[in-house]
Formats: C-alpha cells, structure tokens, sequence
C-alpha cells in the first residue's frame, strides 16, 4: 500500500493532470502503470482508464525482494558488495539486473515511441531511470545512477533528433532521500 505522502500524490497527481490537460480543454492522457499495487494506487484519483503492463513492474530483486539496502547489508553482504561494484550488471540471485529490466522495456519503448497522443506513465524507480536514460541520450553505464526524486512529474517532449524535459516536483510535505545508499 501507499504511505501516507505517497497518498498525498495521488492527489496532488490528479490535481496536476486537471491543471495541464482538462482545465485547459483537453482529454486526460492514457496512462500505463505496472501491475504493483502502488502504481495502480497512485492514479487511483484520475478519472482516465488505466493499462498495467508487467514490462513496467520493478526490478525483480529475487531473494531480497521486500528488505532495505540496510537488510541485504546486514543479511547478505556479499550481495550488497556485489551490487555496489557494478551496479548495471549486477544480477539479484534470483532476479534481474538493471541490463535485463532495460532490455525487458525495449518493446515499451518501441509503443511509446509510437503513441502520438500524450502518455502518463507511472512506475517505479529503475523503470523511470531506463526510460529516461533512453529519451534523454544517456548510456546504459549512466542509467543506475540517474536521480530520480519522488513525487515528481517528468514531461518528456520528444522531437527530431531529442527531447525536451520539464520537471514539475509535486509537493508532497518535508524533504526525503531517495537516493541509494551509493550515491
């Protein structure tokens, strides 16, 4: 489920869609999540159907699916250790590494590059920073390390030969870290 501020930006979520898209007169985007629970839970307040894909669902963190950085440190240092060496190619024991989750997002991609109409997309972290590295031109070595803060709106404009961003943080309430524990 949703935390507390995470239901704060359902909100404030739904808020910004009505400024940008039907308080000005136009429909309300498709929007695609993943099939998590969270990011169903987060577009819960927009009055736009939704398409879950499994492409969009997290990186799978195999045998340390649900613990914090500080609970595979303290269980599994070895994985720990492994991860922080070379965080690309790191495979969870049972998982994936951020080169799987990019590849697994190259048909995503390919319908999104498709889509002529405006897209919401809603998803977790690794997702949002393989997308992103894609739009923005970045190498697949860049892509683990993008910051990507919480509670924020990435509009992505593409065009001839790039893309133009605007970031729109959301506010939410007191300032938090997202970032891994290695930067």
């Amino acid at each position: 489920n949703l935390t507390r501020r995470g239901r704060v930006y359902s909100i404030r979520l739904a808020e910004f869609m009505a400024m940008e898209f039907t308080d000005k007169g136009f429909d309300l985007p498709m929007i695609w999540t993943s099939q998590l629970k969270r990011t169903r839970q987060t577009v819960a307040n927009i009055p736009q159907f939704t398409f879950s894909f499994k492409a969009l669902n997290e990186i799978d963190a195999g045998i340390c699916e649900t613990m914090t950085y500080d609970e595979v440190e303290k269980k599994h240092p070895e994985i720990a250790q492994a991860r922080k060496k070379d965080k690309l190619q790191f495979r969870y024991p049972g998982g994936e590494s951020y080169v799987d989750v990019i590849h697994r997002l190259e048909p995503v991609i390919l319908e999104i590059e498709r889509t002529r109409e405006p897209l919401l997309v809603v998803a977790h972290n690794a997702i949002i920073r393989a997308i992103y590295g894609f739009y923005m031109g970045m190498t697949q070595a860049e892509v683990p390390s993008i910051d990507i803060p919480l509670h924020t709106v990435f509009k992505l404009q593409t065009r001839a030969y790039g893309c133009d961003l605007t970031v729109y943080p959301l506010e939410v309430d007191a300032e938090y870290n997202n970032k891994t524990p290695e930067g």
